[in-house]
């Protein structure tokens, strides 16, 4: 069996791309799609559905072209992802997802409010395959996301390397090193090893609490997986969520150089890096303290302004906001840390082989000064 030649290795040697993709956006928004007179038909749905299908369909269709269709004959009512109804994606390249998340519960479970619908895109590793050989394809989603409020939910990011620069127990050192722990400070995320006793099924090396963290490393050996014993080929793959922090739309786009930057061990990937900013619990609860004193203080004043006035978002924005004379102090006292914090600039990172080349060269006579591990 030919490794190189199996549809999954379609990515050249080296090569970074997205694995699999969640993104949400308000439901409304389909609405714009709406052509009450294309001939779009659908097995099994009733015809107050049609309209709202035909959006859909054409929304998809303004965004991927042709790659993938709605599947046809399939009834609403499948849950997905919190989400009430869903309809796959033809070539099994993922689904889209809407309704029953617009009511906000308390803890004791009762309703305290609702909010904006959202539906989501999810695009499988075939999904993200099909798209990943048109890069305009991720530049539309992009531009949708940026102009419909869109929001990335999860993405991931993968770098094939066929060659075997380094093996999956070269990264198990490397977690024994530290380098997965952010250059920030802070603890060393969990991590545990799969080894495969010797049986060339393949090892794989997880960092990262998947059911908590906003980010999980893997890297295993893909050659190997698929049946090749022989095969060098590893795979690093990163999954990121929007816990605790937002993933910006340039990762669509661009994303080696988040992947790169995920943690200081693969900065070999990429000589620019981009690093994800977490948003800390402190700052969580700090700005909703801020939000609520706001409505106290002027949600009255923002209702009259609104119903009363008639002013437009922008005119509100304009009379309460001051632009000028406030010197480096442009958010509340209790917010400006996590701004001036956010707007450091990122520690510069060695390349591994630099920074710990004793894990490289088995000749190499490290002194204590040279293990440190770079801050």
């Amino acid at each position: 069996m030919v490794v190189e030649n199996h549809p999954a290795c379609q990515p050249a040697c080296g090569e970074t791309f997205i694995d699999t993709l969640s993104i949400t956006f308000p439901l409304s928004y389909v609405m714009e799609y709406a052509e009450f007179g294309r001939n779009i038909t659908f097995e099994n749905y009733q015809d107050r559905d049609l309209w709202f299908l035909r959006a859909m369909s054409i929304m998809l269709k303004t965004i991927f072209g042709n790659l993938f269709h709605l599947e046809k004959g399939v009834a609403l009512g499948h849950r997905r992802n919190n989400f009430a109804n869903s309809i796959p994606f033809t070539k099994s390249a993922g689904f889209i997802a809407f309704g029953g998340n617009n009511i906000v519960r308390g803890r004791d479970g009762e309703e305290t409010g609702r909010r904006a619908e959202r539906a989501q895109i999810y695009l499988t590793g075939e999904g993200c395959a099909l798209v990943n050989k048109f890069p305009e394809i991720w530049a539309k989603l992009r531009e949708f996301c940026e102009q419909r409020e869109g929001r990335i939910t999860r993405l991931d990011v993968a770098h094939d390397d066929h060659n075997g620069r380094y093996s999956v127990h070269d990264v198990r050192k490397w977690y024994d090193e530290k380098l997965f722990k952010s250059t920030a400070g802070g603890r060393q995320p969990e991590g545990h090893f799969i080894d495969d006793c010797g049986t060339d099924k393949g090892c794989t090396q997880y960092v990262g609490n998947r059911k908590w963290g906003g980010k999980y490393f893997r890297c295993y050996e893909k050659g190997k997986q698929l049946g090749e014993k022989a095969s060098q080929w590893v795979r690093y793959e990163v999954e990121f969520r929007n816990r605790d922090r937002e993933l910006p739309f340039e990762m669509l786009t661009n994303p080696k150089p988040f992947l790169a930057g995920a943690y200081q061990c693969l900065a070999f990937i990429s000589d620019v890096r981009e690093v994800v900013k977490t948003i800390s619990k402190k700052q969580r609860i700090i700005y909703r303290q801020a939000v609520d004193h706001a409505k106290t203080a002027v949600g009255k004043l923002l209702r009259y302004m609104t119903e009363k006035m008639g002013l437009a978002p922008e005119q509100i924005y304009s009379d309460l906001v001051r632009m000028e004379g406030e010197g480096d102090k442009r958010y509340p006292s209790r917010l400006q840390h996590f701004a001036d914090h956010e707007e450091a600039s990122e520690p510069f990172i060695k390349p591994i082989e630099q920074s710990h080349p004793w894990l490289f060269d088995p000749n190499y006579q490290p002194n204590p000064a040279q293990r440190a591990i770079p801050r």
